[in-house]
């Protein structure tokens, strides 16, 4: 089985969780077995086809890259998967661009033969918006396994916020939660990320007077943080999935989520983490207070989130999915038609 993986984002230079997903799920496709290539195309690349020769499949993982992906399907006779890591629609209503995007993702997902959805959620919503989906599987992005020693509660301090500085991930809401907070407790806030929006960026900036901000970290560093901060907070008003829950309750690392698409499936109960069905800024600081001063409730939380994550998100059980469900199922289709 050879496979071309296309993205625009991977380490050590990225900028949003697709490019760590990538990279361990084609470790661990290679790990099993197949020949995985990973070529990243960003836009400063040109427009210029890579070198390949062979492929049995093109996988897509960002969407801008939709357009080599169809060429080079064509030329080589592979078939094309894609990973839909986003719907910008959902994620940017007001986005100017939006229609081209939509237009884009349409033609992209007609000419596929297998698309893989993070969540039930998106697969649904896509299905309201797409006249026609390829043959489709829920498969989420996964995780390594839980590190053996995990930090205490007493080596632990602070909240912790990972992500684009947008206002889909919340921050907006996030800034008026550290504003409230401020008033009452000395809760310390690291804020993790960037490439974001304007509005975004602007209140993350002014939270840099109060908060520490360190932009984009390395993974290891960013295991470390997580490691180390008492809680993370995901206030996202979109979000397909959820990595960094998983990647923060990974290393027993309690999550408040936002009750919303993606989220509704990797933080559920017994997974470590806990979800907020409001958008409202005392809402949140209530939560983070009563969370931070339950010592019975954190250590809880703290003991279910790598025992879960180890049980359900397992990178390695997760590639072994796509081989079964994407690449080796349309195999059998193809062969099983072509005996009729």
């Amino acid at each position: 089985m050879k496979i071309v993986m296309l993205t625009a984002d991977y380490p050590p230079d990225v900028w949003s969780g697709i490019g760590v997903a990538v990279q361990r799920q084609a470790a661990d496709l290679a790990a099993l077995g197949a020949t995985v290539r990973v070529v990243v195309h960003r836009e400063a690349d040109g427009g210029h086809l890579p070198e390949i020769d062979d492929a049995d499949w093109i996988h897509l993982h960002s969407l801008p890259l939709a357009g080599m992906a169809l060429q080079l399907t064509r030329r080589l006779g592979a078939k094309l998967a894609y990973t839909v890591h986003t719907q910008p629609w959902l994620e940017r209503a007001a986005d100017p661009h939006g229609r081209f995007w939509l237009d884009t993702q349409t033609r992209l997902l007609a000419a596929c033969d297998r698309a893989v959805f993070l969540s039930a959620a998106e697969l649904a919503a896509a299905r309201t918006l797409f006249p026609r989906l390829p043959p489709a599987s829920v498969i989420p992005n996964g995780v390594p396994p839980p590190p053996q020693a995990i930090a205490g509660r007493d080596e632990r301090h602070g909240v912790a916020f990972a992500g684009r500085f947008a206002v889909s991930k919340g921050v907006l809401l996030l800034e008026q939660c550290v504003q409230r907070l401020r008033r009452t407790s000395d809760v310390r806030f690291v804020i993790a990320g960037g490439h974001g929006d304007a509005e975004g960026t602007a209140a993350v900036r002014r939270l840099a007077g109060c908060c520490e901000v360190t932009g984009w970290l390395s993974r290891a560093a960013l295991d470390d943080r997580f490691m180390h901060a008492r809680l993370v907070v995901m206030p996202s008003r979109y979000e397909p999935f959820g990595l960094v829950a998983l990647e923060a309750m990974r290393v027993g690392t309690p999550v408040l989520a936002a009750d919303v698409g993606g989220l509704r499936e990797c933080v559920r109960e017994g997974s470590g983490g806990l979800r907020l069905d409001s958008s409202d800024a005392g809402d949140w600081a209530a939560a983070i207070a009563r969370i931070l001063s339950d010592d019975g409730g954190w250590m809880r939380l703290h003991r279910q989130g790598p025992l879960f994550v180890g049980r359900h998100y397992a990178s390695e059980d997760l590639a072994a999915r796509l081989l079964d469900e994407v690449y080796d199922a349309a195999a059998v289709t193809v062969s099983s038609s072509n005996r009729h």
